[in-house]
């Protein structure tokens, strides 16, 4: 149940002797090669193709009625949300070996289970939502995410992606260990692009509960051009990991502590930011917290729709950068005396200083 590995190429699944064989669809199917030796298959007798792709489904359908076959005595194509969730799963649970994979959902996708989740070193998995979305209906506890990349890359864009109810992140990339090297070839990356990330509601207040979060010294999350939405906890956290956002709209609805649109702590953890705009409802904005982190943040507008600053700085050894161009509450950070006004703005900035190009860092030592 593979895709063509080349132009009329198939793996399909021999029944009667539990073998996989390589078919070259433009020569009638003739077999090409086979895991076990077998001397007198017939081709489409015993076989069956599992196809998920609409436009090779298709082609091999007509394929096979032209040949004079019933088509459906030999594709199976997953229909339902059951039936999609059992082929995800499939691809997404044999970690002990690599996999590089293609994923195009061809319409809205419900998984009973967690979501997507790789965990190889080698693996690439690239999923198309293709404007759907794919939602999960089992809770992850705590911090468990509903896509979890544990070492291994994934690659995930055009879409929505939603935890279930009550869950903990939506997205969670890195295996969690900041006090050691994760070693060479032992890094979690995600590639996010023009997608909507959401989160839902959590009984617990837990710090690490977030949109999307960056746990360990292995994991980078790379988000272009996407909305995330959190309607408890935070919106990006960068928890000894490294995230890079472009053009990102990151608006979090949760009052109190844990609510900030980007976060980082661990000490290593780091947020760059350009083209962004981060709304928070009852929390500054940016945090840095824990042991620390750094925070860079470029042509950006940073809004708190309460009275508070926007930045805080609670803990650790940090940094926070803001470009000439970045607008605090619609105040752009050139034309804020910083002298004057800097608690406004910074909560517990050990120094200020203003940068050459007109920006300005904020360390906590």
């Amino acid at each position: 149940k593979l895709n063509p590995t080349a132009e009329g190429h198939y793996f399909v699944w021999e029944s009667e002797s539990n073998q996989i064989l390589l078919v070259d669809g433009d020569k009638d199917y003739e077999v090409v090669f086979k895991s076990k030796d077998l001397e007198n298959a017939t081709p489409c007798e015993t076989w069956f193709f599992a196809v998920s792709n609409p436009e090779v489904l298709a082609d091999l359908k007509a394929d096979l009625e032209s040949k004079g076959l019933t088509a459906d005595n030999y594709v199976y194509a997953p229909k339902t949300s059951e039936d999609m969730d059992k082929v995800v799963q499939e691809i997404f649970a044999n970690k002990a070996e690599a996999s590089v994979e293609t994923i195009v959902l061809s319409e809205d996708l419900e998984l009973g289970s967690l979501g997507l989740e790789v965990g190889h070193k080698d693996s690439i998995i690239t999923v198309d939502l293709a404007g759907n979305s794919m939602t999960t209906t089992k809770k992850a506890d705590n911090m468990s995410g509903q896509t979890n990349i544990t070492t291994g890359t994934l690659n995930v864009s055009n879409g929505t992606l939603t935890s279930a109810e009550g869950s903990g992140c939506t997205v969670y990339v890195g295996n969690g260990v900041n006090n050691v090297d994760p070693g060479e070839g032992q890094y979690a990356v995600i590639n996010v692009e023009k997608m909507n990330i959401q989160s839902t509601d959590v009984s617990t207040n837990n710090s690490a509960i977030s949109a999307l979060v960056a746990s360990g010294r292995n994991a980078t999350a790379n988000v272009t051009d996407t909305t995330v939405t959190a309607t408890a906890g935070r919106g990006i956290y960068a928890r000894g990991g490294s995230v890079v956002l472009e053009n990102v709209v990151i608006t979090t609805k949760k009052a109190g502590s844990y609510g900030d649109c980007i976060s980082a702590a661990w000490g290593t953890g780091k947020v760059t930011a350009t083209g962004c705009t981060l709304t928070a409802t009852g929390d500054a904005v940016v945090h840095v917290y824990s042991s620390g982190g750094t925070i860079e943040i470029r042509d950006s507008s940073l809004t708190r729709t309460d009275d508070g600053v926007l930045v805080k700085m609670s803990g650790g050894v940090s940094s926070v950068t803001l470009g000439a161009d970045v607008t605090l509450n619609g105040v752009k950070v050139s034309s804020i005396d910083w002298d004057t006004q800097l608690n406004t703005y910074v909560e517990n900035a050990a120094s200020v200083v203003k940068n050459a190009d007109g920006s300005v860092t904020f360390t906590r030592t």
